[in-house]
């Protein structure tokens, strides 16, 4: 039996992969600007663990929505749907814990968890949308 991808779901998967483009590349070529508008400070050392945070952002966020948006079928997205859930509650978790921890950037970490909590959002009610 075919089951078809929810409209919510090409949605979330273009709006990740938007998002993940944007930051992922920013962070990879123009670590100290982008990393800037969260409040990170520029410091050399700093630079590889930035590029290879953009890196992954490009790879993990931006690739697999991208196979999300070539796929026809839940099932081909099903593992992709549960792994970015589990991902982003668990970035989300981190974000919050170190904003009120006060560790790294307070408008960084909190800002990340905007982001991390409204793709948390959509990939949630991507799963909830699946075809039964």
């Amino acid at each position: 039996m075919d089951k078809p991808l929810p409209t919510i779901a090409r949605v979330t998967f273009l709006i990740h992969l938007i998002v993940a483009v944007i930051l992922g590349l920013g962070l990879l070529i123009i670590p100290f600007t982008v990393g800037g508008w969260f409040g990170y400070p520029e410091a050399a050392g700093l630079a590889p663990i930035v590029r290879a945070f953009g890196a992954m952002l490009l790879g993990f966020g931006g690739l697999t929505s991208l196979y999300g948006l070539m796929a026809k079928r839940w099932e081909r997205v099903a593992y992709i749907v549960h792994g970015e859930i589990t991902y982003l509650a668990i970035q989300t978790l981190v974000f919050v814990v170190s904003a009120i921890a006060g560790v790294g950037p307070a408008m960084g970490n909190w800002i990340n968890a905007i982001i991390s909590v409204v793709l948390l959002a959509l990939f949630v009610l991507t799963f909830f949308s699946r075809p039964k």
